[in-house]
């Protein structure tokens, strides 16, 4: 947790710094808390637990806007860390993705608008089990995303997002990352 603490320190930092510039006047940065994909962990028997620990997803993002319409958007995704009461003791897997994705605004009046986005992303698994063994993987996917928004102040806006970066999988872990995302968007 102090982890993310720290992550959110720095960015509200970084958002601040660039307000200031007007050489950043196209760009944008943004936060987003989450509702977790799907996580498994298949024993070797068959049987499929689910996590008796997990962490909220947290992603963070930046945009370029070459128009009213289209951006150029990349983030980096935390998004399934859980931990596993296996047969062989505690287990831990954490996941995640970053992304590199165009986005479409199409607004629905002066405060509300939607929009979507498409990309790839770049998915990874790690999983620590009893034993000091451990598994990686990780895969690129195609992603992508509907949500929409609300200008609270014309510098900050609310966002709710149904997003889908892809799944990945190892022999004992699966997680799917997909999930509900709420946060906040500050265009500079």
């Amino acid at each position: 947790m102090k982890r993310s603490t720290l992550t959110v320190a720095a960015l509200i930092s970084i958002v601040s710094a660039l307000s200031a510039s007007t050489a950043f006047a196209q760009s944008y940065a943004g936060i987003s808390l989450g509702k977790r994909g799907t996580q498994q962990w298949r024993e070797a028997s068959g049987t499929v637990l689910e996590p008796t620990e997990k962490a909220g997803p947290v992603t963070m993002y930046g945009g370029w806007r070459f128009t009213d319409t289209w951006a150029l958007e990349a983030g980096y995704a935390r998004l399934s860390d859980a931990d596993y009461a296996t047969t062989g003791g505690e287990s831990s897997a954490r996941s995640g993705a970053a992304y590199l994705a165009a986005k479409a605004t199409f607004p629905i009046n002066d405060r509300f608008g939607w929009y979507l986005k498409g990309g790839v992303a770049r998915n990874y698994l790690e999983v620590d089990m009893p034993g000091g063994r451990e598994e990686k993987e990780h895969n690129i996917r195609a992603m992508g995303s509907v949500g929409i928004e609300y200008r609270f102040t014309p510098h900050v806006i609310g966002v709710a997002e149904l997003a889908s970066y892809g799944k990945v999988r190892t022999s004992t872990a699966y997680m799917r990352h997909n999930g509900l995302n709420l946060g906040l968007r500050f265009d500079f």
